[in-house]
This record gives structure tokens, sequence and C-alpha cells, in this order.
């Protein structure tokens, strides 16, 4: 077995002890960066219902527009790989990419937000629907 003799202060060292310690310590950081990463993806990167909401009136609105994906990436100078994540909702967009979309697809940002009558109609009925079951 060869011996590596360290100048400085460390002892004199065999060098399947580095290679085993090296290989532990790399073995640990990549399964520490794996667990990482899954956390991040199914924890972090959950669109809520508000977000989900946006992001459908985006798709719609864009196709609507007639417009594709790759389309929408030239006029905004997002990417269409960009595009397709929110629109899939593994990517949340800043505000700056919300106005390049919006901006694009020549709406306001507020039409992303605002509830559309048929959201206001439902939730009207909803209200009726409560009122009447506790009047009787």
């Amino acid at each position: 077995m060869m011996k590596l003799e360290c100048i400085e202060k460390l002892p004199s060292i065999e060098i399947d002890s580095i290679v085993l310690l090296y290989l532990f310590v790399c073995n640990y950081y990549i399964s520490l960066m794996v667990s990482l990463d899954w956390f991040i993806l199914i924890y972090m990167s959950v669109p809520t219902k508000q977000e989900q909401l946006v992001i459908a009136r985006l798709k719609k609105i864009r196709e609507e527009a007639q417009l594709s994906q790759l389309e929408l990436s030239y006029r905004s100078g997002v990417s269409q790989n960009m595009i397709t994540y929110i629109e899939t909702g593994k990517r949340t967009p800043t505000l700056s990419t919300l106005l390049k979309l919006c901006n694009a697809l020549n709406i306001n940002p507020s039409v992303l937000f605002m509830d559309t009558n048929e959201d206001k109609e439902q939730a009207k009925q909803q209200i009726i629907e409560l009122i009447q079951r506790h009047m009787t």
C-alpha cells in the first residue's frame, strides 16, 4: 500500500483511506442535493389556485388571439420553453415576464386577475344556495 506523505502538519495517511473518505463525502453531497431538488420540485413549485387561474386565463387569451407559443415568444422576448413551463404550471412567471407577455398580447395585466362574469355568477349562485339552506 502506498503512503501519502503530507509535508504540512498532517501525519502520513494511506491513499485508500483518503479515497474512501472522498467517496463518502461525494456520495453524501449528491444525496443531499437530490433530496433538496425533490423538495423544491414537490413543495415549492405547486401553483396556488389563484396562480392557476391567472395561468389558465393567459393561455386562453393566447389561444383566442390564435398565437402559438412560438409566436408569443417572438413578440414578447420570453423563451418558448418558459412560456410552456408557465402554461403547464411548472414555473411561476416574474412580474417582468408577465408584463412582457401582456404587452405582446395587447392586454392590460389586470385582465388576468379579474373575476369573469362566469365566476361572479357562480359565486352568486353559491350564496343563494347557502341562504336557501339556512332558511329552511
